[in-house]
């Protein structure tokens, strides 16, 4: 199985990368500045893991709620579960197996190999700092547009390569990330909501899954 904190932090990537919606003209600055926003967003998900050492992808679906400066995701399929992240916490709640697990997140917290990730996560996204631990291309073809990241030798142990995609004129939906263990994740995102109503949704389900806690 999975460590939590693995599968909590490569679901941390999806947060950093999740452009707010674009227009047809966007270019790649453009995205970024929607990145900084911090507007509260709610997606349906649909998330297939292309795992090497298993015959059969695994597949999961659920609510994915990304504001600014935190990751909110319960999943609902193949069971429940629940994974929020802060600048300053990780928490991991599977109530069918009866598992809390709470990490702090600190300035200096040192994960080998996904570091990088939370640095990104802490500060601020522009143009200049994606391009320190990335090399960047941005494209747009077809009615859509794809941005392209392949890791700095900082992240070479974890990621080495992303990419994030969505309709002209339309936000994200679909993230496909590749792992150094040649696993790979697709995401399948259906936008649901933003702003002030997103924020609510996600409290009224923080409230709901309280219950979960051991």
């Amino acid at each position: 199985m999975r460590s939590p904190t693995r599968q909590a932090l490569r679901l941390l990537a999806l947060l950093l990368l999740l452009p707010a919606p674009v227009l047809a003209t966007d270019t790649l600055d453009d995205v970024l500045a929607r990145m900084q926003a911090g507007q509260p967003h709610h997606y349906r998900y649909r998330e297939i893991r292309h795992m090497e050492l298993l015959e059969d992808d695994w597949q999961a679906q659920g609510d994915l709620f990304v504001a600014e400066r935190r990751l909110f995701i319960a999943q609902s399929l193949p069971r429940p579960l629940l994974i929020s992240i802060t600048a300053s916490r990780m928490l991991y709640l599977d109530p069918q197996h009866d598992v809390r697990r709470v990490r702090i997140l600190q300035d200096n917290t040192n994960i080998p190999g996904i570091t990088p990730l939370l640095q990104f996560f802490r500060t601020s996204h522009s143009r200049a700092e994606l391009e320190k631990r990335f090399r960047v291309r941005f494209t747009s073809t077809q009615g859509r547009w794809t941005l392209h990241l392949v890791p700095d030798s900082g992240w070479h142990r974890f990621v080495r390569y992303l990419e994030i995609s969505g309709n002209e004129s339309q936000g994200t939906d679909h993230i496909h990330l590749e792992f150094t263990d040649n696993d790979y994740t697709d995401w399948f995102l259906t936008a649901q909501s933003s702003g002030a109503q997103a924020a609510a949704e996600m409290e009224a389900l923080l409230q709901q899954t309280r219950s979960w806690q051991p």
